[in-house]
């Protein structure tokens, strides 16, 4: 996984092999070292990821929640038909902002 900052926004790019081989919980620690640093707006970048497992959306719940007890924000994007359709099966896609792409969800930001 590889994370770039724009000005005040942190962008997680995620992947599959992350997701899938490593202990996914540290997605959430990942997410509680920046929130420590100050940052309060977030985009998951999801381009790469073909399909999640129950695991990673709880996940996803649990970094949508530490977002918001912080104050913070955190937008989706880049995700593929598949993954909507599971969003929206489980209604997760009430909780987010999803976007088609990155910039999209900057540009969201600096509408704010």
């Amino acid at each position: 996984m590889r994370i770039e900052k724009k000005d005040d926004i942190c962008i997680f790019y995620l992947e599959d092999k992350y997701l899938q081989d490593t202990d996914p919980p540290n997605l959430v620690s990942l997410l509680k070292v920046h929130l420590r640093q100050g940052y309060k707006k977030y985009i998951f970048h999801f381009g790469s990821i073909q399909h999640l497992i129950s695991q990673v959306l709880g996940l996803l719940v649990v970094c949508g929640c530490r977002c918001q007890d912080e104050e913070a924000c955190l937008k989706l994007s880049n995700m593929n038909p598949f993954i909507m359709k599971t969003l929206e099966a489980t209604r997760l896609c009430t909780q987010f902002e999803i976007y088609p792409s990155v910039d999209d969800a900057l540009e969201s930001f600096r509408e704010q």
